[in-house]
């Protein structure tokens, strides 16, 4: 079994999407009210808040990752704040 990790683009829109609804699903969340045009404008975009990360496995489509960075105010760097991860 090989795994990996990409960076998604927006063509990858409708995957990241249906991936954030099998995510909350199995969070037993019933609303889930992000919808293409929220994750095109803020992760898609030229200056994006967040990132999106395909997760492969021999490569098919096994989950994702959205994450964001911050600043580590006493270290003076950025590190990954990971938001979400689901692995199907």
């Amino acid at each position: 079994m090989r795994v990996k990790v990409i960076e998604s683009t927006s063509d990858d829109v409708d995957i990241i999407l249906s991936l954030i609804r099998l995510l909350a699903e199995s969070d037993g969340v019933k609303n889930v009210s992000i919808g293409k045009d929220a994750l095109l404008t803020n992760i898609y975009s030229e200056q994006p808040i967040a990132f999106a990360k395909l997760i492969l496995c021999d490569e098919i489509i096994a989950g994702f990752i959205i994450h964001s960075w911050k600043f580590a105010t006493f270290l003076g760097t950025r590190e990954m704040y990971m938001q979400a991860i689901y692995i199907k």
